[in-house]
């Protein structure tokens, strides 16, 4: 059989929440099972034969890969297990069985488990100048069994060390014992507090304005609570499950951060994940061709870049992750969608885990297999905007060529840039972006944010889709010239533009 779980293995830079990943998992799975590998050994991990002090019999008992089975197994501290205890779950990993043969007991235990385990660098930070496999103290049979390998950096950035700040600041507010979550402030000082006889005057005063603020603070809290409940806006998160799904598997158009949707409730999310794990998947005929060409691209790049090691286990890597996708929109069938966001997914983790002089090239080798849906809107609007300006370019140049941009107005000045529908289409194809997903791209928000406008030349209309051929439909903009030129139509079919 084919294994159907998947085993992601994640390394990275001490205090970067590997560990509380771990724990969210272990909350959020129905059936999980969370180890160390400082404490863990191969009997731990597979199974033990005790002899029972009453009948004098030899019995089994099931280790965490075991007791994990239709569930997950969490180790964590990977990299301080010992090799004897990482060989011992080889068989574990890939095959999802153990097999026993001790004290005259031989038998196979099922152990049909995802393995999560967390790592530390060998150096304690990661080195991007090196590959993935001189950073871990791990063998390659060891990760050739894990389908993802995730690489977590701690790199410097003021947006995000701000955010986690205030973050850790409201976790240490929100465990003080005095703080209410149900109305997100303290609670009242106790009576004692304001006795003057008992804490003195001027702390008796200070608590005393302290709980009229704070009651104040509680009395509004309390009144928005009310009035989001008469208004509606407060909804069961059952309701938003599958939006929410649909939008974390890519299957809206628009992206993730112009979607308004609400966060699902984890017992929600517990329950969503067990039906979804119960749908059988089968790849689609254009999925498995897709597949196919994926996997022999990445095996001739192997063998142009060195360090680099491909094997069969990386399509199956593949076929899981998609069919895992699929299982996530409740489909039965894993669609050419799905296997694009598997493979995407299987690029981000292996290019991160190459060295960083290899990362450029494999990027721009397999750029038409790294994008999916949402990724084609953003690259859909850069090209436009590389399209807005070569023709702002080509026209400026040409005007002043014939004396044309002179006039002391001329920052003022409109100018309405002229793109051909049929050549943009042109250049997303030659790009990797099919012509549906430029439809879909016309039709979106994110087009519209850009201020471009289709117009239908043969009819003088604004429409997206229409009787009239691709030629005929142009993308419009009009907006102040910081260049040289006046006003006028830009990127027309007479001045050679698009």
């Amino acid at each position: 059989t084919v294994r159907g779980d998947i085993n992601v293995l994640i390394v990275g830079d001490p205090a970067t929440a590997k560990s509380q990943m771990l724990k969210y998992v272990e909350q959020t799975g129905s059936r999980v099972v969370r180890t160390t590998g400082k404490g863990a050994s191969a009997v731990g991990l597979t199974a033990a034969v005790r002899k029972d002090p009453r009948t004098g019999e030899w019995a089994l008992e099931g280790g965490a890969l075991v007791l994990a089975d239709n569930g997950i197994c969490l180790i964590d501290e990977f990299d301080k297990m010992g090799d004897r205890d990482r060989t011992s779950i080889h068989e574990a990993m890939e095959q999802q069985t153990i097999s026993i043969s001790k004290a005259g007991i031989v038998t196979t235990l099922q152990a049909r488990c995802s393995v999560i385990a967390a790592a530390n660098p060998i150096k304690s930070r990661y080195d991007t100048t090196l590959p993935f496999r001189e950073n871990v103290a791990l063998s390659d049979p060891i990760l050739s069994r894990f389908d993802l390998l995730c690489v977590v950096k701690d790199t410097i950035d003021e947006a995000s060390d701000t955010r986690l700040a205030r973050f850790v600041l409201r976790s240490h507010i929100m465990s003080h014992p005095e703080y209410d979550t149900t109305i997100d402030a303290f609670r009242l000082p106790p009576p004692f507090e304001q006795d003057p006889e008992l804490v003195g005057e001027e702390a008796a005063e200070m608590a005393k304005r302290r709980a009229e603020a704070m009651g104040h603070g509680i009395q509004q809290i309390q009144q928005q609570q009310q009035q989001r409940k008469r208004s509606g806006i407060q909804q069961q998160s059952i309701n938003n499950a599958n939006l929410n799904v649909g939008a974390l598997a890519g299957a809206s158009g628009e992206s993730a951060g112009q979607a308004d949707v609400e966060l699902i409730d984890q017992r929600v999310l517990r329950r969503y994940l067990q039906y979804a794990r119960l749908q059988n998947v089968e790849m689609s005929e254009a999925s498995k061709q897709r597949t196919v060409s994926f996997y022999t691209d990445l095996r001739q790049v192997s063998q142009q870049f060195t360090g680099i090691h491909v094997t069969p286990r990386n399509m199956d890597a593949i076929v899981r992750i998609a069919q895992a996708f699929a299982k996530l929109r409740l489909h039965t069938t894993a669609t050419d969608d799905d296997v694009s966001l598997a493979i995407s997914t299987f690029l981000a983790s292996f290019i991160s885990a190459q060295r960083y002089t290899h990362r450029t090239a494999l990027k721009a080798r397999f750029a038409p297999y790294i994008l999916y849906k949402q990724d084609k809107f953003v690259l859909l609007s850069r090209l436009l905007a590389k399209m807005e300006a070569e023709t702002e370019l080509f026209v400026n140049f040409q005007r002043l060529t014939m004396g044309l941009g002179r006039e002391r107005d001329q920052e003022h000045r409109n100018i309405t840039i002229i793109i051909r529908k049929d050549n943009f289409l042109q250049r997303a194809i030659k790009d990797g972006i099919d012509s549906a997903a430029v439809n879909s791209y016309l039709r979106s928000n994110a087009f519209r944010n850009t201020g471009f406008r289709i117009v239908n030349e043969a009819s003088g209309s604004g429409s997206v889709q229409g009787t009239e051929q691709d030629g005929d439909v142009t993308l419009r903009k009009t907006r102040r010239s910081n260049e040289v030129g006046g006003t006028g139509a830009i990127g027309n079919a007479q001045s050679g533009g698009y």
